[in-house]
């Protein structure tokens, strides 16, 4: 049975919330369901800066949550996330395979 994350309250508040990532650990490896084109109707909305704002918010968020569980700072660990991020752009630990779906 998979281990689902509780949705935020203002996801069960909001009748037009959208889902863009999920991310899962399974059979040893990284599974991703990414909600790309979110944005093909606002031209004037790069989908790609999107995309990098959405991921900046994640490692701000990530970053507190590290240090609420385990008391890191915040600031360090959003260096390590980014030094590793940056780490696995240029050297990937392992090939992307998957499919675009409507």
């Amino acid at each position: 049975m998979p281990n689902y994350l509780i949705e935020p309250d203002a996801v069960q508040e909001d009748p037009d919330a959208l889902e863009v990532a999920s991310i899962w650990i399974a059979k040893q490896g990284l599974h991703c369901a990414l909600n790309v084109g979110i944005y093909a109707d606002h031209t004037q909305v790069d989908e790609r800066v999107a995309w990098g704002v959405m991921i900046a918010d994640m490692i701000g968020h990530l970053s507190h949550a590290l240090r609420d569980v385990y008391g890191y700072e915040a600031s360090q660990s959003k260096v390590a996330i980014l030094n590793s991020l940056l780490k696995e752009i240029d050297v990937p630990t392992s090939e992307l395979h998957g499919f675009f779906a409507d």
